[in-house]
């Protein structure tokens, strides 16, 4: 109990004293008491709530925000790329990855996996496929079909309509709500396929239906 109690004191104790937001370009954010860069510029470098130093890659941060809102923008074009983009689309970009984490959600995609895992050890063999080694087969098009793509320009209306027509706002949306939608599925299908396979063990286990010492008479 007393462990818990000072758990939760360091962990108040660190986000009120947290004066820098970290914003990464992939749309996480984290926040810091202090930090500092590497020997070689190449990182920043802190100490969490436990005072384990930690680092990430001066190349993944694409600013860095004080206490007053301030922002050192540390993320540099990079024009030998042909789909290089500007500080500020990329701070667009990395605006709707960090919506998409904080808003999108996708329930019927874990349903769907949920069944279509579940039902895959009873499907496969309906199509000439027997072994229940290749059940996994189904589920993973399907994560694979859900999380070939993002939200919908509707669905990102409906949360930010300021922003549905800016295209690099609406890229960095659709980059991590389509990751969502693989996690959820995969997840789902994880499960439904667990369920299933348990399903058809138990099912192919079951004992055949007594005869009472009678047999069967066919007529001719």
């Amino acid at each position: 109990m007393r462990l818990l109690f000072l758990f939760i004191i360091l962990l108040i104790s660190s986000v009120s004293y947290s004066q820098f937001t970290v914003l990464l370009t992939n749309g996480e954010k984290f926040l810091l008491s202090n930090y500092r860069y590497n020997d070689f510029g190449t990182a920043i470098i802190w100490k969490n709530t436990f005072q384990e130093t930690q680092e990430v890659d001066i190349d993944l941060v694409f600013s860095i925000i004080d206490a007053s809102g301030r922002e050192e923008v540390i993320y540099k074009t990079d024009t030998s790329k042909e789909d290089f983009m500007t500080v500020d689309q990329m701070r667009d970009f990395v605006h709707g990855e960090s919506d998409a984490r904080e808003k999108y959600k996708c329930n019927w995609c874990f349903v769907t996996g949920v069944l279509i895992g579940t039902a895959s050890p009873f499907i496969t063999p309906l199509i000439g496929i027997k072994s229940i080694l290749y059940s996994p087969l189904l589920p993973t098009a399907t994560s694979s079909g859900i999380g070939f793509t993002g939200a919908s320009r509707r669905k990102i209306a409906k949360q930010n309509p300021e922003m549905v027509t800016n295209e690099h706002y609406v890229l960095g949306y659709c980059e991590v709500s389509s990751q969502k939608k693989l996690k959820s599925t995969i997840i789902g299908s994880g499960i439904g396929l667990a369920i299933g396979v348990i399903a058809t063990i138990f099912l192919n286990l079951q004992p055949e239906t007594p005869s009472f010492g009678y047999t069967s008479i066919k007529i001719k």
